[in-house]
């Protein structure tokens, strides 16, 4: 029956005429990432010229939005939308089941550039693409070949070498701090730690790495409260921000006073421009790092289980540890160190991961587009 109407959903798309005028828009989470970058892109160059719409999930998302043309993936009028626009940009795929005849239409903007496999590359995850596309996207050469053969049928002369339209956001202010109630001069520093999930509970269910329930990474919940402890008897600012797959946002935390924990239902931010207020940052397997380099900021690897991530997930750059650009961190002190005093950004690497650094990404990719 599924199949039925899959075929029949197709069989209607492709009766539809598109409009020049008309692009859409999805992503997890609802108007976040690069999607969000290229609407806003598109919105000011075009205004009442074009019409943006949005495919949402969650409807709970509408109420930061009340503005935008915005339609629920489940609807029919976003299967219309879907069929009638001349681009579509999603971030983790979108109606893959639908067969369109066009060849130029569908842009994967996907959600970072992969250091660990994804797609075909992923063989523990099965080594499928989940998502349908005419065109993908790259920061780097290295990366364009890493995503076109992650991704069925897309050479490299279709993985436009524009960056990630999400990056030009890190060059705008944020409101966060301000709605927070927090002044960042009254700090010595303001870091961000976004620690990607090691057990997912929401999309793709896995496990990778070294997962603990009891705290983050290495550090148990004492641990975290010595922690916050350090960051308040040395006046710095730590904002932990949890992966919108991780099992750790069912953990209950202790409300700290300078180690502010925020779990994904309760930031109601773009993380881009708080990204691009931070004076360093941590992370480890996560590819915001590429996007946050181009700053040329610190940043801090806290990577204690590299040898089980590497055999659990894998990655698509070998000896990636020696081609960071920061320091690895796998203990409670050299945590405490990095904090109080972090060591310079190391540029010898940028190429391989950034041909361009400045917030034009989103232009660029309108521009390969004719758009």
């Amino acid at each position: 029956m599924k199949r039925i109407l899959h075929f029949i959903i197709s069989f209607i798309s492709n009766l539809i005429p598109r409009s020049r005028n008309i692009f859409v828009f999805a992503s997890f989470p609802d108007f976040t990432d690069n999607a969000y970058a290229m609407y806003l892109h598109l919105k000011a160059k075009h205004g009442s010229r074009c019409k943006c719409v949005w495919i949402f999930e969650d409807k709970q998302s509408l109420k930061k939005h009340p503005d935008v043309k915005a339609c629920s993936k489940y609807s029919p009028i976003s299967f219309y939308y879907f069929a009638r626009a001349r681009y579509v940009f999603f971030t983790h795929g979108l109606y893959s089941f639908v067969r369109l005849r066009s060849k130029d239409k569908l842009v994967n903007l996907w959600h970072g550039m992969p250091l660990k496999v994804i797609g075909l590359m992923d063989l523990n995850g099965g080594g499928t693409d989940p998502t349908r596309a005419h065109y993908l996207i790259a920061t780097s050469p290295t990366f364009r070949e890493i995503m076109s053969k992650s991704f069925n049928g897309i050479d490299t002369r279709h993985t436009l070498l524009t960056g990630q339209p999400r990056n030009d956001l890190l060059f705008t202010p944020t409101d966060f701090f301000a709605k927070q109630g927090i002044y960042t001069h009254a700090y010595h520093s303001t870091g961000i730690w976004l620690p990607t999930y090691r057990r997912s509970i929401i999309g793709d269910i896995r496990n990778d790495g070294t997962y603990n329930d009891s705290g983050i990474s290495f550090l148990d919940m004492g641990d975290l409260a010595r922690l916050d402890q350090f960051l308040k008897e040395s006046n710095h600012l730590l904002i932990v921000k949890l992966h919108p797959m991780d099992a750790l946002q069912q953990v209950s935390f202790a409300r700290f006073s300078n180690l502010l924990i925020i779990k994904p239902q309760e930031f109601n931010h773009q993380l881009y421009p708080l990204l691009g207020a931070c004076d360093y940052l941590l992370t480890d397997y996560s590819s915001v790092w590429v996007d946050y380099s181009i700053l040329q900021r610190p940043i801090g690897f806290v990577m204690n289980d590299i040898t089980e991530y590497r055999s659990t997930r894998g990655f698509t750059i070998g000896n990636l540890a020696d081609k960071l650009p920061g320091t690895v961190i796998d203990t409670y002190d050299k945590l405490t160190a990095f904090i109080s005093n972090p060591p310079p950004f190391n540029a010898q690497h940028l190429p391989l991961y950034n041909t361009y650094c400045d917030n034009s990404s989103a232009q660029r990719l309108a521009h390969e587009l004719g758009i």
